[in-house]
Order: C-alpha cells, then sequence, then structure tokens
C-alpha cells in the first residue's frame, strides 16, 4: 500500500511537472507574439508621428497661402473704395 501511494504521488508530480511545463511553453510563446506585436505598434506609431508632421507642415503652407489670399482681396477692396470715393468726389456736383 506504502509503495502504491508512493507510485501515485510521483505519477501526480510527473502530470504537475507536464502541466507547468505546458503553462511555461505557453507564456513564452505569449511574451514572443506580444513582443512582436509590440514592436510592430511602435513602428506604426513613429510612422504616423512622421506623416503627422508633414500634414502639419503642409496645412500650416496652406493657412499661410490663405492670409497671404486674404490681404491681397481686402487691399483690393481698399483700393476699390477709394476709387470709388475720388470718382464720387471728382464728379460730384459744385454748388
Amino acid at each position: 500500500m506504502g509503495e502504491e501511494r508512493r507510485r501515485t504521488g510521483d505519477r501526480v508530480a510527473e502530470e504537475g511537472r507536464d502541466m507547468a511545463r505546458e503553462a511555461l511553453h505557453k507564456i513564452e510563446t505569449h511574451e514572443r507574439v506580444c513582443t512582436e506585436r509590440y514592436g510592430t505598434i511602435v513602428r506604426n506609431l513613429a510612422e504616423e508621428r512622421e506623416l503627422q508632421k508633414e500634414r502639419h507642415g503642409e496645412n500650416q503652407d496652406a493657412i499661410k497661402n490663405i492670409n497671404e489670399r486674404m490681404w491681397v482681396a481686402a487691399g483690393a477692396v481698399i483700393v476699390s473704395m477709394l476709387g470709388l470715393i475720388t470718382t464720387l468726389i471728382l464728379t460730384a456736383p459744385k454748388p
């Protein structure tokens, strides 16, 4: 009976070690997969950061262009108004 208990204990211990090895293998596999995924995420974030910087520069150029056009349009309106005022003054009937 003591021998049978010892064999049962050895079998249980061996099964426990097998389960532990399998669990360790699963954890190591999971860590490798996660490391690879993390690296991909970091690379994608770096690429997005670069694209964002490029887009920001393009947006700044577009805003600068719009501002320049607005100043040109404002200048044209002012010159046109001055011309209209001058015309009205010069063609107004004199009392």
